[in-house]
């Protein structure tokens, strides 16, 4: 029975990763029956495997938008890796982390702001206290948690605090893309990304803009080596490096990015890509600054 609820869980993340939603559903189901019948007459050895099932069709839900049942399989395997890691924390404080960090997902999502808090939170003091020890292993997930507190902070316009957050992340992804570029770049870019967004939240555009640039020569250099990837990147952060140079009244640099921007979509349009969107913002931006002048 064992070996078939590993069969029916593989076959459920396969059929998630092609869209295949009711057959992923089908089979992460039968698993988690198996693992449920296995893990009460030997919970020591199958309680792991019950909890890693719960948390698939957390996420399976998720993906559905049936939150309600999300929140019901992100529960079960946030009780059973609590009690795992209060016996064996070596060994499942790192999931209990994970499981935490889902339903915080999934709390700031559906605007349940001081339950998101509090899971981000215990998220946060695990990875921290693992990253103590094993920063290797355990840093890039205290980032996203830094990033997913600060993201929750600003949307409740805790700004002090978003800023902490976003720049301990920030922070800590330059460590790791200094010594592993190809691996953290890109989200050493979010992370510039995230705080110029607060920058600019707060009117702070001189910052906004330091860190917008930051963000322009990732995207500009990862875009050169994969640009369907990141070309969309590029564009986005053109157009809100030259909003915040703008505010700041240099209008000629402003637009050099507006240009740049367009430059980019026309390359993506030329691929198929949908670009309507983008083309209003530029358009509407170089519209302003004609104005300013």
């Amino acid at each position: 029975e064992q070996d078939l609820a590993m069969s029916c869980n593989n076959l459920g993340a396969l059929y998630s990763d092609l869209g295949r939603y009711i057959e992923a559903e089908e089979y992460h189901k039968r698993a988690y029956e198996i693992y449920t019948r296995l893990a009460e007459k030997k919970p020591e050895a199958y309680e792991q495997d019950l909890a890693m099932s719960c948390n698939n069709l957390g996420a399976l839900y998720s993906d559905l938008d049936r939150y309600i049942e999300a929140e019901e399989y992100y529960k079960r395997a946030y009780e059973i890796y609590k009690r795992l890691a209060e016996k064996n924390p070596g060994v499942y404080e790192s999931d209990l982390a994970m499981s935490c960090n889902n339903l915080g997902i999934l709390y700031s999502y559906l605007n349940r702001y001081t339950e998101a808090e509090e899971y981000y939170k215990r998220a946060y003091e695990i990875r921290s206290r693992l990253t103590e020890k094993n920063p290797e292993a355990y840093e890039p997930g205290l980032a996203r948690s830094c990033n997913n507190l600060g993201a929750l902070y600003s949307d409740l316009d805790r700004y002090t605090e978003a800023e902490g957050y976003h720049k301990r992340a920030y922070e800590i992804y330059k460590r790791l893309a200094e010594k592993n570029p190809e691996a953290y770049e890109s989200d050493l870019a979010g992370s510039c990304n995230n705080l110029g967004i607060l920058y600019s939240d707060l009117n702070r555009y001189t910052e906004a803009e330091e860190y917008y640039k930051r963000t322009y020569g990732i995207y500009d250099r990862l875009s050169k080596v994969n640009p369907v990837a990141y070309e969309p990147e590029l564009a986005d952060i053109c157009i809100l490096t030259a909003c915040a140079i703008g505010m700041l009244g240099n209008i000629e640099e402003a637009k050099e990015y507006c240009h740049k921007a367009m430059t980019v979509v026309k390359r993506m349009k030329e691929r198929g890509e949908d670009v309507e969107e983008r083309e209003v913002q530029i358009n509407e931006m170089l519209a302003m600054l004609d104005e300013e002048e």
